[in-house]
């Protein structure tokens, strides 16, 4: 492996322990350990739970997506996989994507179906599960504004509002409209001959949704187990919250805690060490939480991660085969026909 990985996974943590050095100087280290000290076990390992709760649901998602191209693998598969995924995005060094990883990794349903039309196909399965991920994010952060109406009082926090709330009508528009569907391909085209390093993923993340154009279906299926699977990764927050003793409105959570996943998955610090912490420092104040115990939700919550990691290690160490490696970019989905 060349130096570069490990290069950058150095510089991700360096980062990491910049941020968290100049909050440690604005905040009283004794408060927070205080805070960590004080925090009541039992609702510490009931968020663990609801961590691997979320990403069993995810496993699911995914399976269904696979189900409708003709895929079908066994459950405890596809949850080893989603963990290892979730192990590679968070801990490993390269950047090696758990989307990637998931490709790789899963062997084909068919015997007789041929290495390219199976990457194919699964290809499609991730990146589409990814978007429905996002659209599950996207509604929670909705119904947080919803059930948290005087949070509209800010102007800021309302022009927000109504940008989720477009961006949503446009996400579902662009998922069940053939014709749009059509249209932004087209529109699309000649901008992608010119941006060649972006070329790539949009154009395949475009053709996913164009595999399931006649699968609607699938959806209605899918985002609603996003939303759960979501919900629960916003229950370990709330208990995570009370467990030192943090009193933040479950409905609240449901718009920051989305805030705070998207934000930590910027990729320039070690699975968004540092930057969490500041996000929620920041976004905690406004519900009058102080800054110590803020950063002690979030040095919960890296816990949390840290407990579901280590399944995904486990299970990309001890897997039954090596992973076959994925020759150059992943291939263009085709629309799941023999």
């Amino acid at each position: 492996m060349s130096k570069k990985p490990y290069l950058r996974y150095a510089l991700n943590i360096g980062i990491s322990v910049l941020i968290l050095g100049f909050i440690f100087t604005q905040v009283s280290i004794a408060q927070i350990t205080g805070s960590l000290r004080a925090a009541d076990l039992a609702l510490v390992l009931l968020s663990c739970a609801l961590g691997v709760l979320s990403l069993i649901l995810s496993a699911w998602r995914w399976g269904m997506l696979l189900e409708y191209l003709g895929q079908t693998h066994g459950f405890g598969l596809l949850c080893r996989l989603t963990f290892t995924a979730f192990f590679y995005n968070n801990f490993l060094p390269g950047g090696v994507a758990g989307e990637v990883a998931r490709v790789a990794m899963l062997p084909p349903a068919d015997a007789g179906m041929d290495r390219q039309t199976h990457l194919t196909r699964i290809t499609a399965t991730v990146v589409t599960d990814r978007i429905v991920g996002m659209i599950g994010i996207m509604l929670l952060a909705f119904f947080g504004f919803v059930f948290s109406r005087d949070l509209l009082r800010d102007d800021r926090l309302s022009a927000v509002f109504v940008l989720l709330t477009l961006g949503l009508l446009a996400v579902f528009v662009v998922l069940f409209s053939r014709r749009i569907q059509s249209r932004v391909k087209t529109l699309f085209a000649a901008p992608l001959r010119i941006l060649a390093p972006v070329r790539g993923p949009i154009r395949t993340m475009t053709d996913a949704l164009f595999v399931y154009r006649d699968r609607y279906d699938v959806f209605f299926k899918t985002i609603p187990v996003s939303v759960a699977a979501n919900i629960c990764v916003v229950g370990y927050f709330f208990f995570l919250a009370r467990s030192i003793d943090v009193d933040i409105g479950f409905f609240k959570l449901l718009l920051f805690v989305p805030f705070i996943e998207f934000v930590s998955t910027i990729p320039v610090s070690l699975s968004g060490v540092g930057i969490r912490e500041a996000t929620t420092i920041l976004l905690f104040a406004s519900q009058g939480v102080s800054a110590a115990q803020s950063i002690a939700v979030s040095l919960l919550t890296f816990v949390v991660l840290v407990v579901l990691g280590a399944i995904g290690a486990f299970f990309f160490f001890f897997r039954k085969s090596p992973a076959q490696p994925v020759d150059g970019a992943p291939p263009k989905p085709d629309d799941g026909r023999q």
